[in-house]
């Protein structure tokens, strides 16, 4: 269909504690022939099984088998453990060191 007038669409990319949030603004700018066409194909998605990460100590790990991913480990009260999985920006891998994802 066609974009609305002036439509704008704001996304944020959140980032670990030690880095501050991006935000990007894409606006749509009006114009005299708004038609949009978008067209789809079927795309097929083959996986294979992943070792699943096992916290045992509080903190950001590397994923052991991607680079642009990475857990952080949170401690509950009856001492198991909850796993959060992350991935990284475009462009970046995550550097254990500083627990963020860097260039």
């Amino acid at each position: 269909g066609a974009l609305a007038s002036n439509a704008t669409l704001t996304t944020t990319t959140l980032a670990p504690t030690t880095q501050s949030a991006r935000t990007s603004t894409i606006t749509a700018l009006p114009s005299t022939a708004s038609t949009t066409t978008l067209t789809t194909s079927a795309t097929t998605l083959t996986t294979t099984p992943q070792t699943v990460f096992t916290c045992k100590n509080e903190g950001f790990y590397a994923d052991p088998n991607n680079p642009h991913k990475f857990y952080r480990c949170v401690q509950q009260p009856d001492g198991s453990y909850v796993t959060y999985a992350f991935d990284c920006a475009p462009g970046t891998v995550f550097n254990a060191t500083l627990s963020t994802c860097t260039f």
